[in-house]
C-alpha cells in the first residue's frame, strides 16, 4: 500500500476499468476478487479498501472528477436520486448514515489529497461528525440543497463535506489538517488510536469482507 501520508486514490479509475495492477488487488490478492457492491448508472458503491468500521463504503463516479462538487456541476450523474435509493437500505443494513468528502481542487496543500472524487459513507451520527469538525475550529457553511454543492465557490475550491443526506455542511480547509483529516475525525469518534485510522497503517480486511457479505442483497 501507499506509505502513510501519501495519496492512494489515484488508481480508482484503473481499478474499475478492470486493471489488476492497483492497490486493492495487491492488498487482497483476489480474496475477494472485487469490492464492487452495486453500480447505478454513472455511480458505483464499493467497500472501502481499508475500512474504519463495518459498513464503511465509498460512493464514486465512473467518470473522472476531482470532487462531487465538480461532478454535480457537470450535471450528468444523478447523485440525489442515488442517495434517495441508498440511504434507506444503508440504514436498514448498518444503522446510522453519514456522508463525508475531501473535495479536491488538485491543490494538495489544503490536505485534501484526492485524485478521484469519492464520498465516504459510514454508520455514524453525521451531527456528531459535524460537531467534531467544528471543535477543530473550522466554521461550517450550511447549503440548502445538494445542487448547491455544484455552485461556486465549492465547484472550484477544496472543501470538507459532511451530510446526513438531508442537511449539508461544508468547511474550508486551512492547510493545517492531516491529509486524511476526515478519517482522523472518524477514528477519534470510534476511539481508534492515532495513527491507526490511516488507511496505510491498519487494513481491517475482515471488515471489508463482512461489509460485502452484508450488502449482497443490495444487488
Amino acid at each position: 500500500m501507499a506509505s502513510a501520508g501519501s495519496c492512494a486514490a489515484a488508481d480508482f479509475c484503473s481499478e474499475f476499468a478492470g486493471d489488476t495492477d492497483v492497490s486493492f488487488f495487491r492488498v487482497y490478492q483476489g480474496e475477494p476478487a472485487s469490492r464492487l457492491i452495486v453500480k447505478k448508472g454513472d455511480l458505483l458503491v464499493v467497500a472501502d479498501m481499508s475500512p474504519l468500521v463495518l459498513g464503511h463504503v465509498l460512493l464514486l463516479p465512473v467518470e473522472h472528477h476531482l470532487s462531487f462538487a465538480a461532478l454535480i456541476a457537470d450535471g450528468r450523474a444523478d447523485v440525489r436520486r442515488l442517495i434517495s435509493w441508498l440511504k434507506p437500505i444503508y440504514r436498514r443494513t448498518f444503522g446510522e448514515f453519514a456522508v463525508l468528502e475531501h473535495g479536491s481542487s488538485g491543490d494538495e496543500r489544503t490536505g485534501a489529497c484526492v485524485t478521484h472524487a469519492h464520498w465516504h459513507i459510514v454508520p455514524l451520527s453525521a451531527e456528531r461528525i459535524r460537531r467534531s469538525v467544528v471543535e477543530d475550529r473550522l466554521t461550517p457553511v450550511m447549503i440548502p440543497s445538494l445542487a448547491d454543492l455544484g455552485k461556486p465557490p465549492w465547484s472550484a475550491n477544496p472543501y470538507f463535506y459532511v451530510s446526513d443526506g438531508v442537511w449539508h455542511a461544508l468547511f474550508t480547509p486551512t492547510g493545517r489538517q492531516p491529509k486524511q483529516y476526515l478519517r482522523s475525525v472518524i477514528g477519534r469518534l470510534l476511539s481508534i488510536s492515532d495513527p491507526e485510522w490511516d488507511y496505510a497503517v491498519v487494513v481491517r480486511k475482515h471488515l471489508l469482507r463482512q461489509t460485502l457479505a452484508m450488502t449482497e442483497w443490495w444487488k
